[in-house]
């Protein structure tokens, strides 16, 4: 957990420290390893609840920000196998000036769709 929520911070050394040391009665630990962002964002996109028990509330939600303006987080992340483009669903949404309603509902209803279909959706 400390990981996915914190391993982009640059305090993310010192916050393992902080809480593993209130867990383990205080021992001093000298180094925290970290993972590749990739490897971290590989693995959370696959740990998937059993869909025999799931229910809303254990669906993780991922929120990733891609601040370019032509798409190349999510490009790179077909082209490294985090994504399987045969299992995403990629749809996009606007709020430009010409953009209706019935574009935006038709979009949300897609998306879903493609979440209860058991699809990726970005």
């Amino acid at each position: 957990a400390l990981e996915r929520n914190f391993n982009g911070s640059d305090e993310f050394e010192h916050i393992c420290k902080q809480f593993l040391s209130t867990q383990l009665d205080g021992a001093c630990l000298d180094h925290v390893t970290q993972r590749q962002i990739l490897d971290i964002l590989h693995d959370s996109l696959a740990d998937r609840p059993n869909q025999a028990h799931c229910t809303e509330n254990e669906v993780r939600y991922k929120l990733m920000i891609d601040p370019s303006e032509d798409d190349s987080l999510v490009r790179l992340l077909f082209t490294f196998g985090i994504l399987d483009r045969q299992k995403t669903r990629v749809f996009v949404c606007s709020d430009l000036p010409g953009d209706t309603n019935l574009q935006k509902i038709n979009t949300i209803a897609a998306i879903r769709h493609s979440a209860i279909e058991g699809h990726t959706v970005v």
